[in-house]
């Protein structure tokens, strides 16, 4: 069976998808990971196919962006 978990949130939201994952993988199953660039490696040590929803440039300019920093 092939599974997609998908999260745009922070390590605590994506470390149980990896988890679950991993045991998955080893059950024979394909897993992809489909998160923020960041996860990239810690999917891949964990055996998952890994997804990008960002690029670093597109999380470096949304970190920076003053829009968003800005509170009114």
């Amino acid at each position: 069976m092939r599974y997609l978990f998908a999260s745009v949130g922070s390590t605590g939201d994506i470390l149980p998808f990896v988890a679950i994952g991993a045991h998955l993988r080893a059950r024979g199953h394909e897993v992809a990971l489909l998160a923020g660039f960041e996860y990239g490696e810690v999917a891949r040590q964990n055996g998952l196919e890994f997804v990008s929803l960002a690029t670093s440039g597109d999380y470096l300019r949304g970190v920076h962006d003053k829009r968003i920093l800005t509170t009114q």
